[in-house]
Parts: C-alpha cells; structure tokens; sequence
C-alpha cells in the first residue's frame, strides 16, 4: 500500500478529477498507517481486522477508478 500511495502521489499532476483524486490517495495514506501500525503491533497485538480494513479499501478503491474511468470515457 505504500508503494501506491507513493506512486498515486507523485501522479497528482496527471489527474484526471483532482478532487477524487486527493481523497482517494488520502484514505489510503490513513490506510496505510493502519496497516504500519497494525503491522509493528505498536498498539498491542497486530490485529487481522486491520489487514482485512485494507484489503477492502483496495477493493473498493479499484471499483471507485474503474468508475471513474467508465465515467470519464463516456463524457465527450
């Protein structure tokens, strides 16, 4: 997740709908410090429902871009 949200964030210039853009790169950045945290057990124990929180968020953030994309190919 920190490989895309890097990538996602150096690409900011090439986007398409900057608005949906920035909030989707921003949840995945708190994503990703979930993930980080969760991970070292910097909380306690590492939790699995933090790794399934985003697991999901991946999913549902291919879902939104492929929305997008439908989207922005339909406008003309």
């Amino acid at each position: 997740m920190a490989a895309t949200g890097v990538w996602g964030t150096r690409s900011a210039r090439v986007a398409r709908f900057p608005i949906v853009f920035w909030t989707l790169t921003s949840i995945a950045w708190g994503f990703t410090l979930l993930q980080f945290v969760g991970a070292t057990g910097l909380l306690g124990l590492p939790r699995v429902a933090v790794f399934a929180a985003g697991l999901w968020w991946l999913i549902l953030s291919a879902a939104l871009q492929f929305f997008v994309q439908a989207l922005a190919t339909t406008r003309s």
